[in-house]
């Protein structure tokens, strides 16, 4: 440390002092690895789509480090507890290849149909992330698993036949 002071009030004398800290290490170059992006669902609500009717759901994809994601491509499962009877439809999700800056987030859409022979209930979808960190040689990927609640309204007939009845011509 310098310190600058005047001699009554006429010339300026500096004086300068070494203080040692204790602990403190010189400074050094990080050549680490930068920072891996981590894709994550954001918004944990559970939507709810009635069964027979199209339905539009978004879920907010975050990228919580800070790092930027490249080439992110996001595919959607809905494993075999749906058995075919829940589809989904064109436009799904954000075009594949899209860049997801560091600690933003973004929706994705998901056009989705249950058909009416949907057994009411909560249901699980895994979504798989593909992306690339940003310097776009290593690639990454994650799975979450979100949930959508069906409700089927539908009303089963309630019909009995109890036999052939016949009548003589």
């Amino acid at each position: 440390l310098t310190f600058s002071y005047k001699v009554n009030g006429g010339t300026t004398e500096y004086q300068t002092l070494n203080v040692r800290i204790n602990g403190v290490k010189a400074a050094t170059v990080d050549n680490s690895p930068p920072a891996e992006p981590k894709m994550t669902v954001s918004n944990q609500t559970i939507p709810e789509i009635t069964a027979g009717q199209d339905s539009t759901i978004t879920f907010d994809v975050k990228n919580t480090s800070y790092a930027q994601a490249n080439d992110v491509t996001i595919t959607p499962d809905l494993g075999t507890g749906l058995d075919g009877k829940v589809t989904l439809g064109s436009g799904t999700f954000l075009p594949s290849g899209f860049t997801l800056n560091a600690a933003t987030t973004s929706q994705i859409t998901l056009r989705i149909k249950a058909d009416y022979a949907v057994t009411s209930g909560t249901y699980p979808i895994t979504l798989n992330f593909k992306y690339k960190g940003s310097t776009g040689t290593t690639a990454y990927t994650a799975t979450q698993t979100v949930y959508i609640k069906v409700v089927n309204t539908a009303v089963k007939p309630d019909l009995t036949i109890s036999g052939p009845v016949m009548t003589p011509a």
